[in-house]
């Protein structure tokens, strides 16, 4: 935890205060992992690797940018808290923002990015097929 925390001086009437801050993209970065976690299994299955917390800007509040392997998407997945307190989810391929998601909520997160990035109506086939095993119980969590 105490890499997340950074010292920030405050000025009040002339006083400078040093107070410990987790940086809210830090915060909101967390909060998106958090809902990750509760769908491990899924999300390992994109391939999930290299995520990065991403600085409040037009876009929204807040988010993280992540890179995948799926079935169906190669590439990079950013995740944007907007100003409506709903989810962007932006697909992005070599630098290009390929697909745009626009107002996901909380309870769809996982599911909508997974719907793009890996999950496909003939799933267990495909895992089977990828992985080379004859018998499978491979099902969608």
């Amino acid at each position: 935890m105490k890499h997340f925390l950074q010292s920030r001086k405050l000025n009040r009437g002339g006083d400078n205060l040093k107070a410990p801050l987790i940086t809210k993209n830090m915060e909101i970065a967390k909060y998106i992992l958090s809902i990750f976690k509760s769908s491990i299994a899924i999300v390992l299955s994109w391939g999930f690797h290299n995520p990065v917390a991403i600085a409040e800007c037009e876009e929204g509040e807040g988010g993280i940018i992540f890179n995948v392997d799926g079935f169906k998407f190669s590439g990079q997945v950013k995740v944007m808290l907007n100003w409506l307190d709903t989810f962007d989810i932006y697909l992005i391929k070599r630098g290009d923002v390929v697909e745009t998601i626009k107002d996901v909520y909380l309870d769809q997160l996982v599911s909508v990015i997974d719907n793009k990035v890996e999950y496909t109506h003939d799933y267990a086939k495909q895992v089977q097929r990828a992985y080379c095993l004859s018998h499978t119980r491979a099902q969608k969590y």
